[in-house]
Order: structure tokens, then sequence, then C-alpha cells
């Protein structure tokens, strides 16, 4: 009779066998989550879940990002319009609910190790542009919808050059800059 057939399993049962992928066993010690503020799962975005508390107030995104001090996140939040992203979260969950949510919060998570977590909240002001962007932006798109013209890059081939670092083409500006510096 092979080893464990008659009887029930759990995870106390599997053995972690040594690897290179530096697996380790899961702790035995568990949160209660007994104090936990209830939410909804109200968007999934390549596994990263949004939430929504019971109540409506609070909006919670997970993001992952190379630097999650202030400075480096507020830079992603620009690259990546995530304020556009927020304000859009909150006019949706307004539209679905009547209540609009009074904060939206971002858990932001760094990428490599030691996987630095930061906690932010968007002020009003970041709301309010991201809101007003995203107008412009759905304003846009209804043009190019009723002319059925998307623009782009050009239509033409175009000339690649290398940029002027790469050929060592520098302005007289630079040069200066880089001797001062020795």
């Amino acid at each position: 009779m092979a080893r464990g057939r008659g009887r029930d399993l759990d995870e106390d049962d599997v053995r972690v066998r040594p690897s290179r992928g530096k697996s380790r066993p899961r702790s035995k010690d568990r949160p209660s989550h007994a104090d936990a503020t209830a939410a909804m799962v109200v968007a999934v975005d390549r596994g990263r879940f949004t939430l929504a508390t019971d109540d409506g107030t609070i909006v919670v995104d997970l993001k992952t990002t190379k630097d999650a001090s202030l400075r480096g996140f507020k830079q992603s939040v620009a690259n990546f319009a995530y304020h556009k992203q927020a304000a859009w979260y909150l006019h949706g969950l307004e539209q679905a609910t009547g209540k609009r949510p009074d904060q939206f919060i971002f858990i932001c998570v760094e990428s490599t190790a030691p996987y630095a977590c930061a906690v932010y909240a968007a002020d009003a002001e970041m709301i309010e542009r991201g809101h007003d962007q995203a107008m412009r932006d759905l304003a846009k798109l209804a043009v190019c919808k009723a002319a059925d013209s998307w623009p782009s890059y050009s239509d033409q081939i175009e000339t690649l050059s290398l940029p002027g670092w790469m050929t060592g083409a520098t302005s007289q500006q630079q040069a200066t800059t880089e001797i001062e510096m020795y």
C-alpha cells in the first residue's frame, strides 16, 4: 500500500526538497485576520487586486514598483498615469454605487529584494487632475471615433540616427560640464 493512501493529508505532511530555486517551507504561523477590514475586489490587473472596503469609503490598489520611496513612486505615478487610474476607479465606483469613496490608497511593493513596501493616499489635487486628464482623453477618443481617424506616428519611413551622446557629438555646454566635474 502506497504511503499516505487511505488517510487525509494536509500541508504538514508535505516535505520540502532542497532546491537551487530558493524555495523555503511556508511558515506555520498564520495571522488570524480577526481585525481585518472586509472588502470586495473591484478590479484585477495582471493578478493584482484593487479592493474597496465594504462600506465603500476606501479603495486600495496594490502596485509593484522599482522604487517605493515617496520620490520614486511619484515618478511612477507620472510615468504610468496612476492618477488617471485612481480618478477613473473612483468615478466608476461612484457611478455603480451612488457613493464616492473618500480615499484612494496605493500599496507599493518594490519588485526587487528586499521588496520594501510603502503606503500612500492620493490627495484631492491628484484625483482632480487625474479626472480632468481622463476626461480630455475621452474627448480625444470620441473625436477619433467620430472621424474614424486614429492619428499616430508618421506614415512615411523616417531616417533614424544614433543619439548625439553615442556619436560623441555633444554640445559645448555638456563638454564644459564634464570638464568641471574632474
